[in-house]
């Protein structure tokens, strides 16, 4: 298992099959990855290990 953790980011309520099967590939090669969900409109497609919450209260706005 490599040290290297690399960061997806990625709008899982359009992209969450895409970013899951990218994250499964990085660990499937010994890599972590990181999912940060930066989508705004619709529900999640995806887990998350940084939700779309998380995101907008770092930037100082509520996701709403």
């Amino acid at each position: 298992m490599s040290d290297r953790t690399l960061v997806v980011l990625a709008t899982l309520d359009t992209k969450g099959k895409e970013a899951e099967y990218l994250r499964q590939q990085l660990q499937r090669l010994g890599d972590r990855a990181l999912v940060v969900d930066v989508g705004v409109v619709g529900e999640p497609g995806a887990g998350a290990d940084i939700t779309r919450e998380e995101v907008a209260e770092a930037g100082g706005q509520p996701l709403a």
